[in-house]
């Protein structure tokens, strides 16, 4: 996410400040993406410093200085920007620093889905789901679970990859970390059962440590239908002689 620095300078006299230079040390886990200045001084970057020569500021003049940096996903806490002002003769070197504190409140979108591999299915059949985890970000993620709820009328046959745990029907999948922009798909093998007809309805959930800017696609659910079982008996019946006496 994009974070924005506006940066003042003042001259607050009494005489014009001559060789102005300003420094402004890029915060940690930031990565710098464009800095302009009121006057159209370059802004020079090296490594995580940006500096500009602002030449001379005559006494109550004001130049305003933009930064944009992009704060990485791995970021956590705090991100601090230093600011700094120097001149030729400063009598007074107390404000000539400014430092902004901001708390980063790591922020992401987890979404999951399902599809099954056929529909429909009969009873005894074997089939597959295959689920999809995806953090649209922007930060990382962090403690992502995936749980599936197996239904009613089929039975759990595997799992990839295998470090799941299976508990009263519930099938989960201890992801850990996850990228922004990263997914992890993952496969369930069932099998219905013999007796069984009617519709599956089998539901995924995805969930993780940090904020997430929206809950709608946290949860995905898939229908498959088990047809009732159709029959067609026939009775067929022959005498042993034909005609008789």
């Amino acid at each position: 996410e994009d974070l924005n620095y506006t940066i003042t300078i003042t001259n607050s006299g009494p005489t014009t400040a001559e060789n102005v230079i300003f420094t402004d040390e890029l915060p940690a886990n930031t990565t710098f993406v464009s800095g302009s200045t009121s006057t159209g001084a370059p802004l020079v970057r090296s490594g995580d410093t940006l500096t500009a020569d602002l030449g001379d500021m005559v006494s109550g003049a004001t130049i305003t200085i933009d930064v944009q940096v992009d704060v990485d996903g791995t970021a956590r806490g705090k991100v601090t920007n230093v600011a700094r002002v120097i001149a030729d003769d400063e009598i007074d070197l107390s404000n000539n620093e400014d430092r902004v504190m901001m708390p980063i409140e790591p922020q992401i979108d987890l979404a999951v889905t399902k599809v099954d591999s056929q529909d429909p299915v009969e009873p005894g059949e074997t089939f597959s789901y295959t689920l999809r985890a995806t953090n649209h970000g922007p930060s990382d993620a962090t403690g992502v679970v995936v749980s599936d709820i197996l239904p009613t009328g089929v039975s759990f046959v595997s799992a990839t990859p295998i470090e799941t745990s299976l508990a009263s029907g519930k099938v989960m999948f201890n992801v850990g970390n996850l990228a922004a922009g990263d997914s992890r798909e993952f496969e369930i093998r069932v099998r219905v059962d013999e007796s069984f007809f009617g519709t599956l309805d089998n539901e995924v959930w995805v969930e993780g440590n940090e904020t997430e800017t929206r809950t709608d696609n946290n949860h995905d659910n898939e229908i498959t239908v088990v047809p009732e079982p159709l029959i067609d008996l026939a009775i067929r019946k022959t005498d042993s002689r034909d005609p008789v006496e």
